[in-house]
Parts: C-alpha cells; structure tokens; sequence
C-alpha cells in the first residue's frame, strides 16, 4: 500500500530495508512469489520503482502490478484474496487486522520489533515510514520469515 508515499520518505535507511527485503526474498524464495500488486502508487512512486528494479531479478520483477486506487486495485486484489480475508482498510470486511495484534499461532515466535510501545509494523503503509528510522532495519528482519495465514482459502498468495 503505497498510500501517503513521499520521495523525502524514500531515504538511505528507507532504501536498504527494501534492498533487504528484496534480497532475502529472491535469495531465499525465488520462484515462490507469484504476485506482488503495489495499490494506491502515486505518480512519484514511478521515480522511485526505476530505483527499486535494480535490485529485482527479472523472473521477480515480471510479477510485480503497480495499481492505482481502489478501483483499479480490488478487482486485481480479489482475484487472489477473499473479500472476507481482506482487510477492511483496503475495501474487504476482515477488521481484525491492525498491525499491532498479532491473531495467528505464529504470534508468540515473532522477533520483537517494537520501539517506544509502538509496533514498527503498525501501519504497514509508507505513510509513516521514516517517522521511527530505527524501529525496523535490515538488520532484524534477518531472521524474519512471514508466515502464510492459516484463514488462507488456498488459493495462491498474491
């Protein structure tokens, strides 16, 4: 979700976590990502993406869909999702998920990454990132592996 993304929030902190995120997945999970849809990709989104495609293989870079706002992106979203296991902030009814409480039986084996009382996860939107430059880092994402939710239909992830 590329909703409040600003260049000055695109950073040298903010540009080796997404070298790092995408090392770790295309070093560790090459041919697993089938999709990756980027919504709400504002125009200077655009400037930064030709930063971004220097550190993806093509194999990975061929999956990825950049997508406008929700018109453009729920159509393309419920193809791999369903609207009961979306979350409710992108247009499906799951209004569980709020990025600071884990639900899954994977909650007690996350690493902690939480600064001031604050998850650095909370919101995984670009909107805030860069406001706590310290609260995530390439660093202790190292031993993070996500986790594909049990409430999954079965359909592939996206």
């Amino acid at each position: 979700d590329m909703k409040g993304f600003a260049m000055s929030k695109f950073g040298a902190e903010t540009r080796a976590l997404v070298k790092a995120i995408a090392s770790i997945g295309a070093d560790h999970y090459p041919c697993t990502m089938q999709r990756t849809l980027i919504i709400n990709a504002p125009m200077a989104f655009r400037a930064a993406w030709g930063f971004l495609k220097a550190f993806l293989d093509k194999r990975i870079l061929d999956n990825f869909r950049i997508l406008g706002g929700r018109s453009d992106y729920m159509p393309r979203l419920l193809e791999y999702i369903d609207e009961v296991d979306l979350p409710d902030f992108l247009g499906g009814s799951d209004a569980s998920l709020d990025f600071v409480h884990e639900v899954g039986p994977w909650a007690d084996h996350l690493p902690d990454l939480t600064r001031g009382g604050h998850s650095a996860l909370s919101p995984l939107s670009l909107e805030n990132l860069g406001t706590e430059p310290s609260a995530v880092s390439p660093k202790s994402l190292r031993n993070f592996v996500s986790p594909r939710s049990p409430r999954s239909s079965g359909r592939a992830p996206p």
